[in-house]
């Protein structure tokens, strides 16, 4: 394989990731912002500095990528395997831990709008 075709393929890879992880920190960011119950806004605050971490450390190996596949390397490079077995591991996990951690807020959401309908539903069948 190419080296500038794996580095177009990790590229793609990790660009999918920060999308997701920057989805998940524009919401959590407007959400922080509202008064809500503490142990929630703990959650939010622990899902949102997770998924910025996870976002920086994508910086270094995004200007890689970048480098690499725009730069002037020929494309007559012969990458290691162990190195591009690293480097697709690598972008498979940025990848998979951003869709998890966009899932989870996703999951949260849902689960924090059941227990608001159970709520109510509860104070309407007491009479109240």
């Amino acid at each position: 394989m190419d080296i500038k075709l794996i580095a177009a393929i990790l590229l793609l890879g990790r660009l999918t990731a920060v999308f997701f992880m920057l989805l998940v920190l524009r919401k959590q960011w407007r959400l922080l912002r509202l008064p809500i119950d503490p142990d929630i806004k703990t959650f939010r605050l622990v899902l949102f500095i997770m998924c910025a971490v996870i976002l920086t450390g994508n910086f270094v190996p995004i200007a890689i990528d970048a480098a690499t596949l725009f730069g002037g390397y020929s494309g007559r490079a012969n990458p290691s395997s162990l190195g591009v077995l690293y480097a697709f591991s690598n972008c498979t996990t940025a990848i998979v831990s951003a869709v998890l951690i966009w899932l989870m807020y996703r999951i949260a959401a849902k689960d924090r709008v059941a227990v608001v309908k159970s709520d109510s539903n509860e104070g309407a069948s007491n009479g109240k």
